[in-house]
């Protein structure tokens, strides 16, 4: 599920940001995506 969107943004970033920032938004985006799961079980 978090995977899918992660996929689904990152076709999208990719057209609209440089390399360089799509790089620093998955460092963001994906310690997120892994944390979520667990922030919505407790």
């Amino acid at each position: 599920m978090f995977l899918n969107n992660l996929d689904g943004l990152t076709s999208f970033t990719t057209v609209i940001l440089p390399k360089q920032d799509i790089i620093i938004i998955h460092y963001i985006i994906i310690p997120i995506n892994l944390l979520a799961p667990f922030i919505f079980i407790h």
